[in-house]
């Protein structure tokens, strides 16, 4: 499985990316901001609905932040292999690791998400990939997961 390609996250990709990289109790935490939100309009003490307004905002604020940051850094190139996936931004730096190194492939919210480390995910995008290299990623996917469920 070689697969090359190149892609620009966008404010819908780099939220999903950020989304991605939380675990799954977190993310039913990022669900609930607008039940804080409505919480934050039908508390009736004045500091206590300042707090709650304070730090919706504030967590939006520090997400749209970091996917800014997503955005602004332009083109970066992934090739996945047999061996291992290699993602390179153009005239910054690259990084390398192997499968084996990996804690999980899968795809979701519209990405491929790699996880790295329990909070570090490399996300690409699926519109990245032609529907053929689609076909060989979930193959590869089958694959891995079906190798891990025997072994473990």
């Amino acid at each position: 499985m070689l697969i090359s390609t190149t892609y620009t996250y966008t404010w819908r990709t780099g939220a999903a990316a950020m989304f991605a990289a939380y675990r799954k109790w977190g993310r039913g935490g990022l669900v609930a901001l607008p039940a804080v939100a409505l919480l934050a309009v039908f508390t009736q003490e004045g500091l206590m609905r300042v707090w709650l307004f304070f730090f919706v905002f504030a967590l939006l604020f520090l997400h749209a932040r970091q996917v800014r940051a997503l955005i602004k850094q332009g083109a970066i190139d992934i090739v996945l292999d047999d061996e291992g996936f290699t993602r390179e931004r153009p005239g910054v730096g690259s990084t390398s690791m192997r499968w084996s190194a990996t804690l999980g492939v899968r795809r979701e919210f519209g990405l491929l998400v790699i996880r790295t480390t329990p909070r570090c995910v490399t996300a690409v995008p699926e519109s990245a990939f032609t529907a053929e290299q689609l076909a060989r990623l979930d193959e590869f996917i089958r694959e891995r997961d079906a190798a891990t469920a025997s072994t473990g």
